[in-house]
């Protein structure tokens, strides 16, 4: 790879975990939007863990509800699909999958699947 190249696929992923995480950020304001109580836990853990002053990185660590529902947002609304591909003759379940198949695994469907 050319140096420009480099810089190039530098500036990509930059870019884009800047688009996954401001995603990340506005679905779980609007998932607390929808549920007020869990709103006003994350709000709680926030002032008891920082008081009245701007959370700041170490404050970061003790925010566990805040972690659950950011994990919790990140299951229900994936950034990705996983797209798998068979090298050789595969059993799945009761089908049989020839090689070279693309399988597409929705997991946004998977993680809202209530027999799992």
């Amino acid at each position: 790879m050319s140096k420009a190249d480099v810089i190039e696929e530098c500036k990509l992923v930059y870019f884009t975990g800047q688009k996954i995480t401001t995603n990340l950020l506005t679905l779980t304001m609007i998932v607390l939007n929808m549920n007020n109580e869990w709103q006003e836990r994350a709000r709680e853990e926030v002032l008891q863990v920082s008081g009245n002053n701007k959370p700041d990185y170490d404050d970061l660590n003790g925010l566990k509800i805040v972690n659950m529902i950011q994990l919790e947002v990140m299951r229900l609304y994936p950034s990705t699909s996983l797209i798998r591909c068979t090298k050789k003759e595969t059993k799945l379940g009761d089908m049989s999958l020839p090689a070279k198949v693309q399988l597409f695994v929705p997991l946004h469907l998977v993680h809202r699947d209530k027999e799992q």
